[in-house]
């Protein structure tokens, strides 16, 4: 199984694509030590909790590996109201001026 995920990895890498390896996480989400309390069958299958750190894991993941030139500017922009006079509004005024003649 490790061979399968080093060969995914090395093709990944080659198209310089950000490669996710649990092996390797600096985290050590899930370990020989702690597999019965974060795995739900002592096996294979994380916990609610185990998910949800793993999540945290993921999204840190793709944060810090977006690409820099694609991330869109947070600064707000100013916009002035600009009030727009449609032909029911003008005739209304019109209507309102000439009867407090």
């Amino acid at each position: 199984m490790n061979d399968l995920r080093d060969a995914e990895a090395a093709v990944y890498k080659s198209y310089n694509i950000p490669v996710l390896d649990w092996r390797n996480d600096s985290t050590q989400l899930i370990t020989d030590a702690n597999r019965k309390y974060r795995l739900y069958d002592e096996r294979l299958h994380p916990t609610a909790k185990t998910y949800q750190l793993m999540g945290r894991e993921i999204a840190k993941f793709m944060i810090d590996n977006y690409p820099k030139d694609k991330i869109k500017s947070t600064k707000k922009t100013t916009s002035s109201k600009k009030t727009t006079t449609t032909a029911k509004t003008t005739a209304k005024k019109v209507s309102t001026t000439n009867t407090t003649k």
